[in-house]
């Protein structure tokens, strides 16, 4: 290549004049026209041994310091394809905008071609596969000018991607029951989900009432696996269930719900229920439900044989399920019967008999 000559032209079809010839090493000219604010068109023909080469046509505008306003009411927000962009221009003679994008440590980049003001309100969808769903995203506009002067950067807008994932479900709800509140146990799942931010409890008033949040999820940091839910009426019953939700909002499915009755201090003391009796080598092992009342401190477990009362045989605490009489005879039938017992050593009405041999 011999040299480099810079044509200028007021229309894009021309005539074009040559305004300057550089040598081949030049990488810039500035070109001092007269009149600002006038669209200039620009093309450069590099001449060598054999031929020359013409460059596409380009227009250019001194503004002598005039920028266009940048865009206002800039507004991102996430879609299933992406990330929707809106903004309102500001000023006559746009002839379109420029979208940039950041995240946290990331410079603005343009991430957009000339978007063009077909209406008030403007937008651009960014459909990049590289977006992360666990990444905050800046977005702002440029305007640029019919001169092809660019405004300052708007004001930012941030928004996360819609996550294309789902969350661990917590495992092994528990609960305790008492006559003005439930506590609520369940395992942390923050190793399977780094994610994690908190949970949600949920409860639902039995026999037909629906799911509804009891606690707010920001209350529970990711290793806060518990709650208490004060907000109980006694002698009613109710069904929880837990739910874990990340930093980006993504819920899992309810846990598997836990049953809770309330119990009534103002009533008397449940009777056991589930009473089962087995003859096993040792005697008779009696087994039954641990009643829900924080009033019940034990049982009294009743025998009778035939042609005797029942008495007595046993007073196991209530930390107990289960109690094996070793006194009674092979061959000879045995009815039990249960009754739960208070600190002051008052008794419920006894549960259902129920009979059994021993081997």
């Amino acid at each position: 290549m011999r040299s480099i000559e810079i044509e200028r032209s007021s229309d894009f079809d021309g005539p074009f004049q040559r305004i300057a010839t550089l040598s081949p090493e030049t990488r810039e000219f500035i070109d001092v026209v007269p009149t600002a604010n006038e669209n200039a068109y620009y093309r450069i023909i590099t001449s060598g041994a054999d031929e020359s080469a013409t460059s596409a046509v380009v227009a250019g505008m001194a503004t002598q310091g005039e920028l266009p306003l940048p865009p206002q009411e800039v507004r991102a927000k996430s879609t299933g394809e992406g990330i929707q962009i809106l903004w309102r221009g500001v000023g006559p003679h746009i002839l379109g905008y420029y979208v940039y994008r950041a995240s946290t440590g990331t410079d603005w980049q343009q991430i957009s071609s000339l978007v063009a003001p077909d209406s008030a309100l403007v937008s651009y969808s960014d459909t990049s596969r590289t977006l992360d769903s666990r990444t905050s995203y800046l977005y702002a506009v440029r305007a640029v000018s019919d001169g092809y002067a660019l405004s300052k950067l708007s004001e930012s807008a941030s928004v996360r991607p819609l996550a294309d994932y789902t969350i661990s479900t917590p495992l092994n709800l528990r609960a305790t029951a008492a006559a003005d509140r439930v506590q609520l146990f369940w395992d942390v799942s923050l190793e399977r989900d780094p994610t994690l931010a908190g949970y949600a409890v949920f409860r639902r008033d039995l026999p037909d009432g629906k799911f509804s949040p009891v606690f707010a999820s920001k209350s529970y940091a990711p290793r806060q696996n518990y709650g208490t839910d004060s907000t109980v009426t006694a002698g009613a019953s109710y069904e929880y269930a837990v739910q874990a939700i990340d930093v980006n909002g993504v819920k899992s499915a309810l846990s598997t719900p836990v049953l809770v009755q309330i119990p009534d201090l103002g009533a008397s003391i449940p009777s056991p229920s589930g009473v089962r009796v087995t003859a096993i080598a040792k005697g008779i092992q009696i087994s039954w439900s641990r009643v829900l009342d924080e009033r019940v401190v034990g049982y009294r477990i009743y025998r009778r044989a035939a042609g005797e009362k029942a008495k007595v045989i046993a007073e196991p605490k209530d930390t107990t399920g289960s109690w094996i009489d070793t006194e009674a005879k092979p061959g000879s039938p045995y009815v039990y019967s249960l009754t739960a017992v208070d600190a002051e050593g008052s008794e419920s009405s006894p549960s259902e008999p129920v009979s059994a041999y021993r081997r």
